[in-house]
């Protein structure tokens, strides 16, 4: 007995070190270096995102919203309605107005070009996630033609249900976007001193934010070995626009990072890589319907070099799964999307900025959302979630 007992501890500890080797082996990636030959971390897989928890995604009610015209945010006051920071999340800094914040106050929460272009209370307390409307007035909320984010649940740790309504259909304008939907931000800085100069460590390198806003730190794309966008989503209703001629009418789930030189500050260029996954018919802003790319813009964008890119999700093989109302039939249930953007990133955005590579990138915003030119469109999204993945597990 003594014998087989200890035969079996010894078997115990080889199935254990297969175990650990084999998640250490999941764990690492080639070590790069990056701007400056500094040394990217490798992260385990985790979800990015202050409000995602146990890998069901967004459960607290802890947003506000925005109104934006196509180019400004400025001055443009929060709908109180559509703006709720009763969900504490644990462990996030400064998530909840300070005693001294009345309810009644959302209207407070505005752009703030002078505040690193940042969103917050007059304490600085911050949201989680933003809910945006773009291209309507404040007073076309819960209107028609007009603008809503239906917001169900969030009280009792179970998924919120964002149903986004984006009704335009008898108020076309070829020069107005109209979006509506979920934008999760991160401003990484750097962070400035009270003379307005950037802050450095002690090896010369500027300070970035960590961790203040939505997601839980200053991520690097070379964190991980790709970023999944991964929700929920389904077609609730749709009609075609008046005309009876195309134009552009879809959701899309965008990824934006940004190059940043990490001794002067400077950001270099920002990008954006987006991915349709709804459609409502076959137009396309590319000019060729029949390949993958539906638009594709690389001048200068809110002051900064970029380059911002549309896929269209069911023409990307498995860097992509599935579509929401297919041939616009309304959806009896929420469908998983996946989308892995570094993979795309590589395939499909031009190199990076010279003297940076593709790891260096840093996350800087998760964009869900309905964008329509004369159509009426409603889309529910729920278990919204970004995570880095090094493991090979799903």
């Amino acid at each position: 007995m003594v014998k087989q007992h200890k035969i079996a501890i010894l078997f115990s500890l080889f199935i254990i070190t297969l175990i650990g080797c084999e998640n250490e082996k999941n764990q690492k990636i080639e070590t790069k270096k990056s701007f400056a030959n500094r040394t990217i971390v490798v992260l385990p897989d985790q979800d990015l995102l202050w409000n995602s928890t146990n890998g069901i995604g967004v459960t607290k009610r802890n947003f506000v919203h925005l109104s934006c015209t196509e180019t400004d945010c400025n001055g443009l006051a929060a709908i109180e309605y559509m703006s709720d920071l009763s969900g504490l999340i644990p462990g996030k800094p400064g998530n909840m107005p300070d005693s001294n914040y009345a309810t009644d106050n959302y209207n407070d929460y505005n752009y703030d070009g002078q505040q690193d272009n940042t969103i917050h209370a007059t304490d600085f307390s911050n949201h989680s996630l933003r809910l945006q409307s773009m291209g309507y007035l404040n007073s076309e909320f819960g209107q028609y033609p007009g603008f809503a984010i239906d917001v169900l649940g969030g009280y009792d740790g179970e998924p919120i249900v964002f149903n986004n309504k984006n009704f335009a259909r008898t108020i076309y304008n070829p020069n107005e976007l109209r979006e509506v939907g979920l934008l999760f931000d991160h401003w990484p800085g750097p962070k400035k001193d009270n003379n307005n100069a950037y802050i450095h460590d002690i090896d010369g390198y500027v300070v970035f934010n960590d961790g203040n806003w939505c997601f839980k730190k200053n991520y690097r794309l070379g964190n991980f070995k790709d970023i999944e966008g991964n929700f929920w989503a389904k077609l609730n209703y749709f009609n075609t626009n008046l005309s009876g001629i195309p134009n552009s009418v879809y959701a899309t789930a965008d990824f934006r990072i940004a190059y940043i030189n990490e001794i002067t500050g400077e950001t270099v260029r920002k990008d954006l890589l987006g991915v349709i996954f709804y459609t409502g018919n076959n137009y396309d802003l590319n000019g060729n319907p029949t390949d993958n790319i539906y638009w594709y813009d690389s001048s200068p964008f809110g002051g900064y070099n970029s380059h911002r890119l549309l896929l269209r999700g069911n023409m990307l093989g498995t860097l992509s799964t599935n579509m929401i109302g297919v041939n616009n039939v309304i959806d009896n249930s929420f469908i998983n999307i996946k989308i892995q953007y570094k993979a795309l990133l590589k395939k499909y955005m031009p190199a990076p900025p010279p003297g940076f590579i593709l790891d260096d990138a840093i996350i800087v915003g998760f964009d869900v959302y309905t964008h329509v030119n004369g159509y009426d469109l409603e889309v529910g999204l729920k278990n919204v979630r970004l995570i880095g993945k090094n493991s090979q597990e799903n």
